[in-house]
């Protein structure tokens, strides 16, 4: 008895101090928030649906060890997925390949499934009674860890300490057909499983040739509703003829059409990002960020504005730069904030595309007989007015991909090669739209800053010329510090 006595003394101690010293293994994990979807974009589209292609791994042989793996297979969850879409307003017609109604339908939406399985998430506050059982009974303990091959101890065969969830990973694409698709998108999905202790749970997966065959099933299927709330939040879906016009000129870029050519599908994309910017994707991924609070978010979010804005701190921001944490708890589940987020991201791809032509990688193939076109740097000389181009803007709801207006990116005539002088007024002209695009907003000047950290070597000087025609402070603080 009394070395009965002396070991669960030991025990208490032994879990007293772990609590007291701040031990790791009595962290309680962050439990990470979801922002919740926006309302459906209701556009009623019609696709053909590919059946989910389940790239899951799958042990080869019988395993002696639980399967992870959600027991909801591709044909169950490519019905679910079709259910949910078209239930949500987002798809009016979803048919299956090679059915009469795909008959007359062009666009494809494909969905790739790279995890969906049941997983220890963290742990919650019940880790700390958890422990303390463990101190207590130590000898149990032991006798319970062996016994469940160490899937197990005491406290967690007693107590609801480990969080469980379903945990899902999608990649989706929707493509109208060449040059590429429109909308490619990756989700992370998560669903928590009620409080259960791991006793409960190993009495419902008992069998393990099918571990999580009920409880998987369940939840898994609530993923999968919850996946379908996500893709039918996504803004994009509305703005498909911007999408439209932005990858085909996308395309005219990478192609490698006559440079003429580039400098219209350049022009046109920054046309169609010309709306000013109320937030960078970065404020947005800060502002959504589950794992910090909103004190947290707020601080971040304005010691980035400030830096932008070249002031010693968020203390010298106006009310109206400011965020209060008042106003990042309601940003968190803003159903604007991913629109924000799309507009972000149309900028980037429009600043991307004109940076590429306008400080090329390569030299342009030779002709017969004659030398490459050289890199050049455009001097900061009188500015030529922009060529005319297409109006348009996010939210413009054209049905036709190359609505009247837009540059003539057909490659049917080719026309007589540049000579240089027309090469450097070309870009000269590009260039003068591009620095007019940035120069009256301060987050596109961020974007291309980002785009300009990654411009080297001989890249930097048509970069550095583009940055010094912005000439606002903000450029020049970050020429300045490029300049060493």
């Amino acid at each position: 008895m009394k070395a009965v006595g002396m070991r669960i003394a030991v025990g208490c101690l032994l879990a007293l101090s772990l609590l007291a010293g701040g031990c790791a293994y009595t962290t309680v994990t962050a439990k990470e928030r979801i922002p919740k979807p926006g309302p459906p974009q209701q556009v009623g589209l019609s696709a053909v649906m590919q059946p989910v292609n389940d790239r899951r791994e799958w042990p080869a042989v019988a395993s002696d060890q639980p399967i992870p793996n959600v027991r909801i297979f591709a044909p169950e969850m490519t019905q679910q997925l079709r259910q949910d879409l078209l239930a949500s307003g987002l798809f009016a017609a979803l048919p299956a390949p090679n059915s009469p109604a795909a008959k007359d339908i062009k666009p494809e939406l494909r969905i790739k499934v790279t995890n969906f399985v049941i997983t220890n998430q963290g742990t919650n506050a019940w880790i700390i009674p958890h422990l303390l059982i463990d101190g207590v009974a130590l000898p149990v303990f032991t006798v319970t860890n062996v016994y469940s091959k160490g899937m197990v101890d005491l406290g967690g065969y007693l107590t609801p300490s480990t969080r469980i969830g379903v945990n899902l990973h999608v990649d989706l694409e929707y493509d109208e057909g060449p040059p590429a698709p429109l909308i490619k998108r990756s989700y992370a999905i998560r669903v928590e499983m009620d409080q259960v202790s791991e006793r409960e749970l190993l009495s419902q997966m008992r069998d393990y040739a099918t571990w999580g065959g009920q409880a998987g099933r369940e939840f898994g299927r609530k993923a999968l509703l919850e996946l379908a709330r996500n893709i039918a939040a996504d803004p994009n879906w509305k703005h498909l003829p911007t999408l439209r016009r932005l990858v085909a000129a996308e395309q005219a870029v990478k192609s490698g059409l006559p440079l003429d050519r580039q400098v219209a599908a350049a022009e046109e994309a920054l046309n169609l990002a010309s709306a000013p910017l109320t937030m960078t994707e970065e404020e947005v991924k800060i502002l959504r960020d589950g794992y910090l609070d909103a004190k947290a978010r707020a601080t971040i979010v304005n010691d980035l504005r400030a830096t932008w804005l070249g002031l010693s701190g968020p203390k010298d921001l106006s009310a109206e730069q400011t965020v209060s944490p008042e106003e990042a708890e309601a940003f968190f589940d803003d159903p604007r904030l991913p629109t924000y987020q799309m507009q972000s991201n149309f900028a980037q791809r429009a600043i991307a595309l004109a940076v590429r032509i306008l400080t090329p990688v390569e030299a342009t193939p030779k002709e017969p007989g004659g030398r490459g076109a050289e890199v050049v740097s455009l001097p900061p000389g009188p500015r030529p007015p922009a060529a005319a181009v297409a109006t348009g803007s996010p939210g413009t709801s054209t049905p036709d991909p190359t609505p009247a207006g837009a540059p003539n990116l057909s490659t049917a005539a080719e026309p007589p090669a540049l000579s240089p002088a027309q090469a450097q007024a070309l870009r000269q002209r590009l260039q003068t739209a591009l620095a007019q695009f940035l120069a009256g907003d301060l987050r596109k000047q961020v974007l291309a800053t980002n785009q300009a950290d990654n411009a080297v070597g001989a890249g930097w000087q048509p970069m550095a010329d583009l940055l010094g025609r912005v000439n606002t402070p903000y450029m020049q603080r970050y020429l300045q510090r490029r300049a060493g």
